[in-house]
């Protein structure tokens, strides 16, 4: 009896697309709910600090949540950084460059 091998590749690039797609949209929406926050527009960082705990909590996903003011000077991070200070001569604020700066 022939046997039929299927080609999946197609069919996991689709899925990993939807689900980085999902992950991209689901941060995007909730910095933008952070952004109009009181608490971060005044850039309080004890209770920025604390909303994104409760944040960080309930999205294992999510690594930190920096809040930083228009130059890039750290203002609070969930997570402690290496670095603490500014973000603003980091090219792209990723993950990986934060905790270098």
């Amino acid at each position: 009896m022939p046997v039929t091998i299927h080609n999946l590749t197609p069919d996991i690039g689709n899925y990993q697309h939807d689900v980085q797609k999902d992950i991209t949209h689901n941060v995007q929406q909730t910095l933008s709910t952070l952004s109009v926050l009181p608490e971060v527009e005044r850039l309080n960082a004890q209770a920025s600090s604390e909303i994104f705990q409760a944040i960080l909590k309930k999205n294992p996903l999510f690594i930190n949540i920096v809040l930083t003011d228009l130059k890039g000077k750290v203002i609070t991070s969930r997570k402690a950084l290496k670095k603490p200070g500014s973000i603003a001569d980091c090219n792209r604020p990723d993950h990986a460059k934060i905790e270098r700066c």
